[in-house]
């Protein structure tokens, strides 16, 4: 009797940018007085996830001059989720997208 593998799988893929927000104008005339802005920068980017269906996924991203985080879900906002980690609990299928922050 052959047993059948019913395990399914799912993927995430997750990719970070870094944008800088600031109210800050820099001009050539302000590096006289040593006023030089520096701007996000993605040390490590998240890495995509290959998980069993019922289990977690986990994104983290590392980055220098960051004021703060904001994790998307195909392009939306995800509401409270601006730390460095993303998290998806219990993925699903309905999950399955891009991640970006």
């Amino acid at each position: 009797m052959n047993r059948q593998n019913t395990s399914k799988n799912i993927v995430f893929t997750a990719i970070a940018t870094a944008i800088a927000l600031t109210g800050l104008r820099a001009s050539a005339q302000d590096a006289p007085y040593g006023f030089q802005p520096e701007f996000p920068k993605i040390i490590l980017q998240p890495e995509d996830q290959l998980v069993a269906i019922g289990s977690n996924a986990t994104f983290t991203v590392v980055a220098t001059n960051e004021d703060g985080f904001q994790w998307s879900y195909n392009g939306n906002p995800l509401n409270g989720a601006t730390n460095d980690t993303l998290t998806i609990s219990n993925a699903q299928t309905a999950n399955v997208g891009f991640y970006s922050c």
